[in-house]
């Protein structure tokens, strides 16, 4: 899925308001032909989803299609060199596995970092966008323990920690 963050349009009365608000996102699944032909409207593309590694040390694709669409997607910089693409990671059927192992230990999460950010600029992205369904969730398809609420904090600080200090520094973690 591509959800696309629209360029800011005027809006001059409450029900343009709520059909611009509604327009924002545009979604297309990574399992389905991606078709994307005006990137000059988007000034954000999330690329969802790719998946923590179930040893918690990296990232790994979703759908065995990605690296091509990965490829796709970072094509329409050429037509939008503004164009800024964000990786989102997780979503409800990651489950919290494998973010649990990431975070679990300091030394767990700058292994993690770094080779997420490997990842992220090996394919291009511009950033990273953290999509864990939730910490310390004990339901869903790969439940959580209770630490991991406590660990989810220093997680986010030690991926904007790499992920800033990298050059350049890469989006996501904030609202910079």
């Amino acid at each position: 899925m591509v959800l696309c963050k629209k360029k800011r349009s005027k809006i001059n009365s409450k029900k343009n308001l709520r059909n611009e608000i509604f327009s924002k996102i545009q979604q297309f699944t990574n399992f389905l032909t991606f078709q994307f032909g005006h990137p000059n409207i988007c000034t954000h593309i999330n690329y969802a989803f790719a998946f923590v590694t179930d040893d918690g040390r990296g990232l790994r694709i979703f759908e065995a299609n990605d690296f091509t669409l990965y490829a796709q997607i970072m094509a329409l910089k050429l037509k939008n060199p503004n164009l800024k693409v964000i990786l989102s990671v997780g979503g409800w059927t990651h489950g919290t596995g494998g973010f649990a192992l990431a975070a679990a230990s300091e030394s767990s999460r700058t292994t993690f970092a770094y080779n997420a950010l490997t990842f992220i600029k090996t394919h291009k992205f511009d950033g990273i966008d953290i999509d864990w369904e939730y910490p310390g969730f004990a339901g869903g398809p790969k439940p959580g323990k209770s630490s991991d609420k406590h660990n989810y904090v220093p997680f986010l600080q030690k991926l904007k920690d790499v992920f800033h200090a990298s050059s350049p520094p890469l989006l996501g973690l904030d609202f910079e």
